[in-house]
Protein backbone atom coordinates (compact mmCIF):
# COMPACT_ATOMS: atom_id res chain seq x y z
CA UNK A 1 0.00 0.00 0.00
CA UNK A 2 1.23 3.16 -1.03
CA UNK A 3 0.72 6.17 0.58
CA UNK A 4 0.84 9.82 0.09
CA UNK A 5 1.08 13.13 1.42
CA UNK A 6 -2.46 14.43 1.97
CA UNK A 7 -1.62 17.97 3.86
CA UNK A 8 -4.07 20.20 0.96
CA UNK A 9 -6.55 17.47 0.51
CA UNK A 10 -9.89 18.71 1.18
CA UNK A 11 -11.03 15.89 2.14
CA UNK A 12 -8.55 13.35 3.37
CA UNK A 13 -6.61 16.20 5.58
CA UNK A 14 -9.34 15.56 7.80
CA UNK A 15 -8.77 12.42 8.99
CA UNK A 16 -6.00 12.90 11.49
CA UNK A 17 -4.60 14.99 14.82
CA UNK A 18 -4.26 18.58 13.53
CA UNK A 19 -0.14 17.81 14.58
CA UNK A 20 -0.28 14.82 12.39
CA UNK A 21 0.74 14.65 8.86
CA UNK A 22 -1.62 13.53 6.95
CA UNK A 23 -1.26 10.71 4.15
CA UNK A 24 -3.97 9.16 2.01
CA UNK A 25 -3.98 5.77 -0.02
CA UNK A 26 -2.63 6.34 -3.43
CA UNK A 27 -5.65 4.89 -5.75
CA UNK A 28 -4.85 3.78 -9.20
CA UNK A 29 -7.15 3.71 -11.72
CA UNK A 30 -7.98 0.95 -12.96
CA UNK A 31 -6.98 1.56 -16.67
CA UNK A 32 -3.69 2.55 -14.83
CA UNK A 33 -2.67 -0.69 -13.18
CA UNK A 34 -0.45 -2.04 -16.80
CA UNK A 35 1.33 1.18 -17.14
CA UNK A 36 1.89 1.22 -13.01
CA UNK A 37 3.45 -2.16 -13.16
CA UNK A 38 5.91 -1.30 -16.44
CA UNK A 39 6.79 1.97 -15.48
CA UNK A 40 10.17 2.35 -14.65
CA UNK A 41 11.60 3.95 -11.02
CA UNK A 42 12.28 7.63 -12.88
CA UNK A 43 8.27 7.14 -14.27
CA UNK A 44 6.57 6.11 -11.10
CA UNK A 45 6.35 9.45 -9.38
CA UNK A 46 4.08 10.66 -12.34
CA UNK A 47 1.57 8.42 -10.49
CA UNK A 48 1.78 9.61 -6.70
CA UNK A 49 -1.13 11.87 -7.27
CA UNK A 50 -3.99 12.59 -4.87
CA UNK A 51 -7.46 11.19 -6.00
CA UNK A 52 -9.77 14.19 -6.72
CA UNK A 53 -12.10 15.05 -3.74
CA UNK A 54 -15.31 15.50 -5.90
CA UNK A 55 -14.93 11.65 -6.31
CA UNK A 56 -14.97 10.57 -3.18
CA UNK A 57 -17.18 10.54 -0.10
CA UNK A 58 -17.00 10.15 3.48
CA UNK A 59 -19.16 9.63 6.36
CA UNK A 60 -19.50 10.07 10.21
CA UNK A 61 -20.28 7.42 12.06
CA UNK A 62 -20.99 7.19 15.86
CA UNK A 63 -18.42 5.60 17.92
CA UNK A 64 -19.48 2.37 19.37
CA UNK A 65 -18.70 2.89 22.79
Amino acid sequence: MLTINANHHPLMNQFHKPADEELMIMILPLERYDDWLKANPSESENFLRAWPAELMAAEQHESPN
